[in-house]
């Protein structure tokens, strides 16, 4: 449901009074209108009326914000209540994060190289965070605005952000400059919250930070087993917890498969002449599955240890798999792997808009209980509900065989 605009806003412009005086008064309405929500019971359409409006009200909002800090910030009129920047002014007067205030000041500053966004902002086509996500990109990669603006109309924020910064990471040239910065930046800040709870948060370069995050997920996948064979249906997050406690501390027990290996298995894609040549071009790549780029060089010092595949792809589709070594070959899981990567820039659930990269599971789109081959093309990549939600589709089929009269073969013929 999309509310009509608001006709306050055309007499505005019809009647051209002050911007001030305008908002004043539309600010004292909506305050009314939020007093009668508050103290009426909503019906159930009306309550849907009232969040559209409200979602309406928040783009809004946020596309003013937007341009006031700009003027804001070109007159250095912070400085009239004494405060140090346009961001240090909006934190104090709004009551959120310096970091959160930053963002809209960065924001202001590249709209004057973004028209089509700033349109978009002003319009409520996007959203404030939505538009961040742009700008930030086509501040570097200008003819990418409006491939993200349209990617804003159709996917989710964070897909939305992902793909900006794949953009933004994807045309800097000093890919080995990068990681030696990423690597400066590497840290790790913990503490206790409200609840006197234990809190952390890391940062680390791509292949590091792969290793760690694919034993944690390893792990995570035992914690999760467990829970089920004991009846207790918990979110990932809490799986992850229980995986750093029991991979990092005596007071769990970690699937032995995880603590006996040596290292955790970080997977890169490196394009063989990008390999050969030392440094990646267009149309070629050199990434941490899951993660992202790397330097030539990096994926080169991790060749030392590796067990090599080779893959032979033309365009999107994977053409035939080797694997070099001497463990049992995975062929097919390998040219999945590698076919998501070409087509999403990595391992994610194929129902679009979801794009979950946990717990991802590979899924027959012809159920294998119906004769569904395992092979390249009936198979696809699901998170675990999306996974589910299809089993109970395809259960629900008319005319599905059981698992168990496929296994069987058909049956005799009726009398």
């Amino acid at each position: 449901m999309r509310p009509s605009a608001p006709r306050s806003a055309t007499r505005a412009v019809e009647r051209r009074e002050s911007p001030r005086e305008e908002l004043a008064a539309l600010a004292g309405r909506a305050e009314e209108v939020l007093a009668v929500v508050a103290a009426e019971r909503l019906e159930g359409e009306e309550a849907l009326t009232v969040l559209a409006w409200a979602s309406r009200l928040r783009r809004v909002g946020a596309a003013l914000e937007v341009l006031a800090a700009r003027r804001v910030e070109e007159l250095g009129l912070y400085r009239r209540s004494g405060h140090r920047s346009t961001a240090d002014l909006i934190a104090t007067r709004s009551g959120t994060s310096r970091v959160r205030a930053e963002e809209v000041v960065e924001t202001a500053k590249a709209l004057g190289s973004c028209p089509q966004t700033e349109q978009a902002l002003v319009s409520g086509t996007v959203s404030g965070e939505q538009a961040r996500a742009v700008t930030a990109a086509a501040a570097v990669v200008p003819e990418a605005e409006a491939d993200l603006l349209a990617l804003a109309g159709t996917e989710s924020l964070r897909t939305l952000q992902e793909r900006a910064r794949d953009v933004r990471l994807e045309a800097e040239v000093d890919r080995l400059g990068r990681y030696r910065r990423q690597h400066a930046a590497r840290s790790l800040v913990h503490g206790r919250d409200d609840e006197g709870m234990v809190w952390g948060r890391f940062r680390l370069p791509p292949d590091l930070g792969a290793a760690v995050v694919n034993r944690l997920e390893h792990q995570a996948d035992a914690e999760h087993r467990t829970a089920h064979r004991e009846g207790r249906r918990e979110g990932h997050d809490r799986h992850l917890a229980d995986a750093l406690v029991s991979l990092l501390t005596s007071a769990g027990e970690a699937d032995p498969a995880v603590r006996a290996a040596p290292r955790s298995d970080v997977v890169v894609h490196v394009s063989y002449e990008a390999l050969r040549r030392g440094r990646v071009e267009p149309g070629e790549m050199c990434t941490v599955q899951g993660v992202g780029p790397i330097p030539v060089e990096r994926a080169r010092q991790l060749m030392d240890d590796a067990f090599l595949k080779g893959v032979l792809v033309e365009g999107t589709r994977v053409g035939a798999v080797r694997h070099f070594g001497r463990r049992v070959p995975a062929e097919l899981r390998t040219a999945l792997e590698v076919r998501s990567i070409l087509e999403h820039g990595d391992i994610v659930c194929s129902v679009p808009g979801c794009g979950r990269r946990a717990g991802i599971e590979w899924d027959h789109r012809e159920p294998h209980a119906n004769g569904g081959a395992t092979s390249y093309d009936n198979t696809q990549p699901l998170c675990a509900e999306h996974h589910g939600q299809k089993t109970a589709r395809d259960k629900a089929r008319p005319g599905r065989r059981s698992t168990r009269s496929a296994r069987a073969g058909p049956g005799p013929d009726p009398p």
